[in-house]
């Protein structure tokens, strides 16, 4: 019996490509074409086991981050069909909710309000979100005023605090700096490694990072599945691309 919880069956994903805005209002108006398109993703097919940890890889735009988006609701597909379970946790964007006018105690209520985790849950864990994002001097002043990683620190930590049958990762780790970059990556392999039972979709092209975290991983080249398989020849062959 299948253990997956996660099928893409033949997804593809095109954009309409509008050089101009008065483009756009014919289109719309008389009902025409679009003169371009993008193919985001083409006919792209898997399938996720319940536990598993799935690495994506791929050049830059190679449809790895609408894979996510598909993955996440945020976007539908143009073809195909993809199936997730009801919980679905996604980190696509670390300063989504995050207002750097506010505190940095409001903003953490903040970002648990829009993953959906619930108040009485932050206030129990208010000073390790503080600790691991090295905010406890900032927590009544405004974030603007913390370093330039307490976004993704502070994300990922409130994401991890949030139930879900599916954790989707999308590059949040970087705009504060290597350190962390390095402290974020070092916790969500702590996290993983505490709920073995989590499956978890990661796309990042730190491919020694991946080895450690993931299974498997596909590698996404101009919107095409080009491998399926160990996370090593996956970098392998990305290296190659990228030649």
């Amino acid at each position: 019996m299948s253990n997956d919880i996660v099928k893409v069956s033949g997804v593809s994903k095109i954009f309409n490509v509008y050089r101009k805005d008065i483009q756009k209002i014919k289109c719309v108006l008389f009902g025409r074409e679009p003169s371009e398109v993008m193919v985001a993703l083409d006919d792209v097919s898997f399938t996720v086991e319940k536990g598993e940890r799935l690495g994506v890889i791929g050049v830059v735009g190679g449809g790895r981050s609408t894979l996510l988006n598909i993955l996440a609701d945020v976007t539908s597909p143009s073809k195909g069909k993809v199936t997730v379970p009801e919980r679905v946790n996604p980190m696509l964007n670390n300063k989504a909710g995050l207002e750097m006018e506010f505190t940095c105690k409001e903003n953490i209520y903040l970002k648990a309000a829009v993953v959906d985790v619930p108040k009485a849950v932050v206030e129990e864990h208010m000073d390790e979100i503080l600790e691991f994002a090295e905010l406890e001097d900032f927590a009544n002043l405004p974030m603007k005023r913390a370093s330039k990683g307490a976004p993704a620190l502070v994300s990922l930590a409130v994401h991890l605090l949030k139930d879900s049958d599916l954790l989707l990762v999308d590059e949040v780790f970087g705009g504060g700096g290597n350190i962390s970059k390095t402290k974020c990556e070092n916790r969500l392999k702590e996290y993983l490694e505490e709920n073995e039972d989590a499956t978890a979709i990661v796309v990042t092209n730190h491919i020694t990072y991946l080895k450690g975290i993931c299974s498997r991983a596909i590698l996404l080249y101009k919107g095409k599945l080009i491998y399926d398989g160990s996370v090593e020849e996956a970098g392998s062959i990305f290296k190659t691309l990228n030649q």
